[in-house]
């Protein structure tokens, strides 16, 4: 998501929501009028034509994602 976008917000749903839940976490904070910090996990895999030849791996993701009181990322 983009740092400054409002995932709650209906008129920016369409440009920066990739999860429902991503749009719920904006939601809570904004709900509850709180800063959120939430750690999210994406695993990505490889072609074999990005790394050896005949090999396929997992690449792993750790984003922290923080909400303001407004639920704006």
């Amino acid at each position: 998501p983009e740092v400054g976008v409002n995932p709650c917000r209906r008129d920016e749903l369409l440009i920066v929501v990739q999860s429902e839940v991503i749009q719920h976490l904006s939601c809570a904070a904004k709900a509850n009028r709180m800063y959120l910090v939430v750690n999210l996990g994406e695993t990505v895999s490889t072609s074999s034509n990005e790394i050896s030849e005949g090999e396929t791996r997992d690449l792993r993701y750790n984003t922290a994602v923080v909400f303001d009181r407004d639920g704006t990322i």
